[in-house]
């Protein structure tokens, strides 16, 4: 407002003068047929009319500077406002992905660490492998569930490179770790009732196997988790759109 009347304040002095002059003119006298005699300031108007018309085209400049300005201002605005609404649409986007996805992949990932420290102990491990299997994979079928959710797949055009890889990673580690649960949960129904089903060999390579896979997909899902809710913040904090005077 300040800035508004100081721009406005030069060019209203020079046209009330130059108002004030013309009504001074209008009613002064006239020169004679010679151009003697006569108010003295309208000769020195009529001398330096050159001066005055410069001026006034100053005045006019002035005003068509201000209109482009004003012009200028409020594309700004315009545009900002409309940046603000396409921020605004893709910030909720991202809200719908990251919650409750946030929260719940921690869940998810505190089961795996649990199966993955459970899986350390070799003998420990072929026990679990054959009687608490739904245990060891509960935690993986959890993060499929959430990174496979239609919010989230409908947002990851906004998703950083980093983010689709870990995203890729993580999906493809999943399936192959369910994959190997389909082969154990086969292999203990067909030994189902066996005396020695350990003897064979089969827990043994498939407790590293699935304890390296679960650790993988802590890595790829952990990462993704927390730029996940990194991308939230920053939009969350993109939504907070300064206002010009």
């Amino acid at each position: 407002m300040r800035r508004n009347v100081i721009f406005w304040f030069f060019p209203t002095v020079i046209a009330v003068g130059a108002m004030l002059l013309i009504v001074f003119l209008a009613v002064a006298e006239p020169p004679n047929l010679f151009g003697l005699g006569g108010n003295p300031i309208r000769q020195f108007i009529y001398d330096f009319q050159t001066l005055f018309g410069g001026i006034l085209a100053i005045a006019a400049a002035y005003f068509t500077v201000w209109q482009m300005r004003e012009t200028d201002t409020q594309a700004e605005g315009r545009h900002a406002q409309q940046v603000s609404l396409t921020i605004r649409k893709d910030a909720l986007r991202v809200d719908r992905a990251a919650n409750p996805d946030v929260d719940e992949l921690n869940e998810a990932l505190e089961n795996m660490r649990d199966a993955v420290r459970a899986l350390r102990n070799p003998e420990k491990g072929k026990i679990l492998l054959r009687e608490e299997l739904d245990f060891l994979f509960s935690g993986v079928e959890y993060a499929r569930e959430r990174i496979n959710r239609g919010d989230v797949r409908e947002t990851e055009e906004l998703f950083d490179g980093e983010m689709i890889e870990r995203l890729r990673k993580a999906r493809g580690r999943i399936d192959d770790a369910l994959d190997h649960k389909r082969e154990i949960l086969r292999y203990n129904s067909i030994t189902k009732g066996q005396q020695f089903p350990y003897g064979t060999g089969f827990y043994d390579s498939y407790v590293k196997e699935v304890r390296e896979s679960l650790e993988r997909i802590v890595d790829d899902v952990e990462n993704f988790r927390s730029r996940l809710e990194r991308l939230a913040q920053e939009y969350r904090t993109l939504m907070i759109v300064p206002t010009s005077n």
